[in-house]
């Protein structure tokens, strides 16, 4: 999400509330882009609808990815 001069996702914990991320964009190939930030493997990212989500918002997950590509 760019928002402000500031970069940042979502992540959805295991308590499904929103938590917000600083992150660095880094490069793009296709449809993919890297990101640098506090990030944890496996983490769940919000790819859909963050713009308008706030830190600390509980969520319901719809549907979540089985696998990385």
């Amino acid at each position: 999400i760019l928002r402000d001069r500031q970069t940042y996702l979502f992540t959805i914990g295991s308590d499904a509330v929103a938590r917000r991320v600083d992150v660095t964009v880094g490069e793009g190939r296709g449809e993919r882009i890297t990101v640098e930030g506090d990030l944890q493997p496996g983490a769940r990212v919000v790819v859909r609808g963050g713009e308008n989500l706030r830190d600390g918002q509980p969520v319901k997950v719809i549907q979540q990815a089985l696998s990385s590509r």
